[in-house]
């Protein structure tokens, strides 16, 4: 019984031991479970972090992308644009200036041209007198030029108060004069012939034909006073004439030298216009090549955002191939948190199962104990009646022995018990009985 008893109670101790190094395990596997929750959740709120950062740099990053390509089209459409427009209108310039420039050198070759034969002219009429077949050519052509000159303006109305008859016997005069003075023998009888029919003669003819009936003498005077008056015009015309061609020559040199001084401002004129235009052409080539550096630069600086932004690209293409690396990374932990917490499971379930073991073990026990007490009292109620008997029959001395010995090594508590065969039997019957009962309830209720 004693045995039994040890072994019960170091099956005890084992049981509590167990079940302190199994909460102690328990302990250890919750702050292990915590600390991989902890880290997953962790994990989780990082991951969530880089996919929302991951999310937001591809939508920036897109965005961006399609700005700058945007921009670039825009940029490049107005530069095509730009240089189609420059282009452009630097061929209708260098067109319009090469007109120029042929039309500048075709005046140039004429007033060389102009200048030469002045020139030469000048110089042969210092060295020579023209040639009076020149000069006569000259002389009509300038005659002639005069009276078409004096035609056109005779049909000008500024001078219809005048009278259209007075005017028109002014030109018819003067184109009388001209052709007697362009004759190759000038004959004055003509030229007082067309005078005197201009001048009305008709009327003077009617005047005289009334004073034909007065004497031949007054006849013969009035025509030595007209050929006196003739005579003295003729000189007066010729010296007018003579005059006239003075006037004529002098007006025509000044004419020349002037014509002369302004070609030559003109040609200088002509020469500084064009070096100015050459000048600003420069000046404008050298302002398009400045343009074409600066638009080269921001050409540049284009290239260096759109490397950056493939840089950029290329690190979200790299993020996204970490990424399933790092998906796997987490199913491993998930996975291994799966298994943990079956592990944890599956020691909670050992643990329950212990704490059943322990708590039908405990029943045993004060079913042992609730056993052993009323083996004592029994046994205390059967030492009663032996004492008693006892006192009526006189003990062996092997029955005092074996009584001595049960109540030395028996005895649980303060009261001694005694053995005796029947106490055992019976007690052994009980202990049995409740063993039994114990593994029964056990087993009914697993």
């Amino acid at each position: 019984m004693i045995i039994r008893r040890d072994h019960y109670q170091k099956q005890l101790e084992e049981t509590r031991n167990e079940k302190e190094r199994l909460n102690i395990e328990l302990l250890k596997v919750d702050e292990k479970i915590s600390t991989l929750e902890k880290a997953t959740k962790k994990l989780e709120n990082e991951n969530a972090k880089y996919l929302s950062i991951i999310q937001d740099m591809r939508n920036n990053s897109e965005r961006q992308l399609e700005e700058q390509t945007n921009e670039l089209r825009h940029s490049v459409k107005l530069r095509q644009m730009a240089k189609e427009q420059l282009q452009h209108s630097n061929e209708t310039r260098a067109a319009q200036l090469e007109l120029v420039i042929k039309q500048k050198c075709e005046d140039n070759l004429k007033l060389h041209a102009l200048l030469e034969n002045i020139e030469e002219k000048f110089k042969g009429r210092k060295t020579q007198a023209i040639r009076s077949e020149e000069f006569h050519q000259r002389f009509q052509k300038k005659l002639n030029d005069l009276l078409q000159k004096f035609r056109a303006e005779a049909v000008n109305t500024d001078l219809t108060w005048l009278g259209e008859e007075n005017i028109q016997y002014a030109v018819d005069l003067f184109e009388t004069t001209i052709r007697t003075i362009l004759q190759d023998e000038p004959c004055f009888h003509h030229l007082v012939e067309r005078v005197a029919l201009f001048m009305d003669i008709g009327t003077r003819q009617d005047n005289m034909q009334l004073q034909l009936p007065k004497n031949d003498s007054e006849n013969e005077i009035a025509k030595s006073h007209e050929s006196q008056d003739l005579a003295t015009f003729k000189k007066k015309f010729r010296k007018e004439i003579r005059s006239m061609l003075k006037e004529y020559m002098e007006k025509q040199k000044n004419e020349l030298s002037r014509n002369i001084s302004t070609i030559i401002n003109h040609l200088e004129g002509v020469e500084k216009k064009i070096d100015a235009v050459l000048t600003k052409r420069v000046e404008n080539m050298k302002a398009m090549i400045t343009l074409m550096d600066n638009k080269q630069n921001d050409l540049r600086k284009i290239e260096e955002e759109l490397d950056h932004s493939t840089a950029l690209v290329k690190s979200i293409s790299d993020e996204r191939k970490i990424r399933p690396e790092r998906k796997e990374n987490l199913w491993k932990l998930n996975k291994e948190n799966c298994k943990l917490k079956e592990d944890c499971s599956s020691l909670k379930s050992g643990y329950m199962e212990l704490e059943k073991k322990m708590e039908s073990i405990e029943k045993l026990q004060k079913q042992f104990l609730h056993s052993f007490s009323a083996l004592q009292l029994m046994d205390q109620m059967i030492t009663s009646n032996d004492r008693c008997h006892k006192q009526t029959v006189p003990k062996s001395p092997v029955e005092t022995f074996q009584s001595s010995t049960l109540q030395c090594t028996t005895t649980t508590s303060s009261t001694p018990v005694h053995y005796s065969p029947e106490n055992e039997r019976h007690h052994e019957e009980i202990v049995h009985r409740g063993l039994m009962e114990e593994i029964s309830e056990n087993e009914c209720n697993k």
